[in-house]
């Protein structure tokens, strides 16, 4: 958009050069994007942003020069008084559709003497690149350019039945607008509300004499034989002006500022504004009044503006007289309250300022952001709790500890859709559900780590990496009579073959590997953990599934994934699992390292050969023979097992080697014979076991 910086001059008395001004409005939001030397005036190249209809006018421009520059606004009076006359009536006007015209006036003026216009005023409006055309349009393009409202004169004697009827356009009905072409209605069907009423006309009696807020007609051109016109100011709903000029290809600077909404406030002054202009140029005469039909104006909004909330803000203070000043330049109107400043929003502001924080930045537009400091922001930082410490410095070993392992870190989404719980046989209850979900995919927060982890493999094995060692520590999320939980968990899955060395031949990674691999990093945070026998898991083999205890809790389960749930997820590999409820796992775990010296006595081995019932784990068996005396019993290994036709159905021979040491002495053959003795009677009372 363009403005003259001659003309913002003669409503505000600045001495300042053009390129200083172009920089103040820059710094106010208002982008200058280029500036052109004209003779002794300048034209400013203007980006106007589609919330600031009120910036399409000179006086628009000129209220923010007003403010910027604390210079007083002068904004042109308006005398119509002597251009009365008694003997002209108010024209017949008729507004059908009162919801896309929401306002409309008009008033007659007569005897005009249509010519050139004076030199001034084609200046005016040959600085905004229009061609002066005769008087009466010269003046509605002025005030059009002057105010930001749209005007349209009609020949009056050129409408049928002397009225004017503002109503939808019927299909098959044709207009010459005054640019010569041929323009014909109809629905316009790539819009929802397709049909007569997506375009608004201005008829007389017959025809349609304009398409409303866009462009006049040819039939009814004010021109040198004209003696009587019809001047229309009104406000026409932007979205069917906006619909209209795209459909018809037809775009104006009148529709330009109809699609932004103009001020439904300013309809009256500028009619009376172009009347005065057109009766003292064109020697011409207008009735007292005229004739406005539908909303007069908005319902004035109201808003409550705290000095403290312009600080919190902007993070400087400004008085309150500064406020109230800037904002009273602007055109608001203020009235001070106890702590707080009653400002009413003017109705060409409508659109944009509805709330407080508008409020604040309008004052920091006219304040200067130059003008606030630029600071560091105030951070109150709080000393990390020891758990706090103890929890990061945990999480930190176990990720370095399963990279040292071959492990790779992954991270899966947080958000998992019903059908990944269904896949896995997960229950559904107590799932945390989004209210507004983005897709289906993505509409459930995790209970388990296991479906982003299964994901994972299931993409890298189609992407042909077969063998996969990976883990994620992560969120899941948990709701339980309406309260919410977030816990960390730790997931690790494994497929394939172990990488092979130089010397060894790759073999394939199963439950014991991960085992292994779980135990290694128990004891890389100091947790004391064993594995017992799982009776159920809804995503784990049962004949391959164990429970992870620390501190008499089930902290974990680890597993053969079952065949069903992979075939559901697109995976023909075994993949072994582990989920471990990481919370618990810090709760167990003394990170900090404690060294003993090397016990100095000697040890002892004893083996204990045995038939037990297949079910019963080594687990168990180790934990029985090391509460038989714990204070020489130091480990317990598992030599060998066999099972065979050999022996009775549902039962494996075992060989269990028992290493004895103490710190204290050499351990006498009779301590260690006793030992083994009540380790022997233990195995038979508790599991049965049959002796060899």
């Amino acid at each position: 958009m363009k403005i003259s910086y001659d003309w913002i001059r003669k409503y505000v008395p600045i001495k300042m050069r053009a390129q200083n001004l172009a920089e103040k409005l820059t710094m106010a939001g208002l982008e200058i994007t280029g500036t052109d030397k004209r003779g002794d005036d300048f034209i400013f190249e203007l980006e106007i942003t589609s919330n600031r209809p009120d910036w399409l006018s000179h006086i628009g421009i000129a209220r923010e020069v007003s403010a910027i520059t604390k210079k007083p606004l002068n904004i042109p009076q308006i005398s119509l008084q002597k251009y009365f006359s008694a003997d002209i009536k108010k024209p017949q006007v008729i507004l059908q559709e009162n919801v896309l015209c929401p306002r409309y006036t008009a008033r007659l003026i007569t005897g005009l003497a249509i010519g050139p216009s004076p030199k001034w005023l084609i200046g005016r409006i040959e600085a905004m690149g229009l061609r002066a055309v005769n008087n009466v349009v010269d003046i509605t393009n002025f005030v059009l350019f002057e105010t930001g409202q749209p005007l349209h004169a009609f020949d009056y004697d050129k409408l049928k039945g002397k009225k004017i009827i503002i109503r939808t356009a019927k299909a098959g009905e044709e207009i010459i607008t005054i640019d010569g072409e041929k323009r014909k209605f109809q629905p316009q069907t790539d819009q929802p509300s397709a049909g007569k009423k997506d375009t608004l006309v201005i008829a007389d009696e017959n025809t349609p004499v304009a398409i409303a807020g866009i462009m006049g007609g040819l039939n009814t051109e004010v021109t040198s034989s004209t003696k009587n016109i019809l001047l229309e100011s009104a406000y026409f709903d932007p979205v069917c002006i906006r619909r209209a000029s795209k459909f018809m290809g037809l775009s104006t600077d009148s529709s330009y500022r109809f699609e932004r909404s103009v001020d439904i406030g300013n309809i009256i002054n500028a009619s009376d504004r172009a009347a005065a202009l057109i009766c003292a140029i064109a020697k011409a005469k207008t009735h007292q009044g005229i004739v406005d039909l539908g909303k007069k104006t908005n319902t004035p909004v109201t808003i409550t503006l705290r000095p403290d909330r312009v600080y919190s803000l902007l993070g400087v203070r400004i008085s309150s007289t500064e406020i109230k000043s800037i904002l009273t330049r602007l055109g608001f109107k203020v009235k001070s309250q106890a702590n707080s400043i009653k400002v009413i929003v003017p109705s060409f502001r409508k659109n944009d300022i509805i709330g407080e924080a508008d409020l604040v930045e309008e004052i920091a537009r006219i304040y200067g952001y130059n003008n606030i400091p630029m600071v560091m922001p105030r951070a109150i930082v709080t000393e990390e709790s020891e758990s706090f410490k103890q929890k990061n410095k945990i999480t930190a070993i176990v990720r370095s500890a399963l990279a040292s392992l071959g492990f790779n870190e992954m991270l899966t989404y947080s958000l998992i859709s019903k059908d990944d719980i269904k896949k896995l046989d997960m229950p559904e209850l107590d799932t945390i559900s989004l209210q507004n979900p983005l897709s289906e995919q993505y509409q459930i927060m995790r209970t388990s780590l296991l479906n982003g982890a299964l994901k994972a493999a299931s993409h890298n094995i189609n992407m042909g990496n077969l063998n996969l060692k990976l883990f994620e520590l992560s969120n899941v999320y948990h709701k339980e009579n309406n309260v919410f939980t977030e816990n960390m968990n730790l997931s690790l899955i494994l497929c394939g073959d172990t990488a092979s060395d130089w010397n060894k031949k790759p073999r394939a990674m199963d439950i014991f590997y991960l085992k292994g691999a779980l135990t290694t990093l128990f004891n890389a945070i100091g947790v004391d953990a064993a594995f017992q026998e799982l009776s159920h898991h809804p995503c784990f083999d049962s004949s391959e599934a164990l429970a992870i205890t620390a501190g008499n809790k089930i902290i974990g389960v680890i597993g053969r994934v079952q065949g069903a749930v992979l075939r559901k997820i697109d995976i023909k590999k075994d993949i072994y699992a582990a989920e471990i409820n990481a919370e618990l796992l810090f709760e167990n775990s003394r990170p900090d390292k404690h060294f003993n010296a090397i016990v100095k006595f000697p040890g002892s081995y004893r083996d204990v050969s045995m038939s037990v019932d297949s079910g019963v784990s080594f687990e168990s068996i180790s934990m029985l023979i090391k509460e038989a005396n714990r204070s020489i019993i130091k480990d317990v290994f598992l030599q060998e097992e066999y099972r065979g036709d050999k022996i009775a159905e549902g039962k494996r021979n075992l060989l269990i080697r028992v290493y004895y040491q103490s710190k204290e002495k050499t351990l006498a053959e009779a301590e260690i014979e006793a030992a083994d003795g009540l380790i022997r009677k233990k195995l038979i009372d508790n599991f049965n076991a049959t002796l060899r």
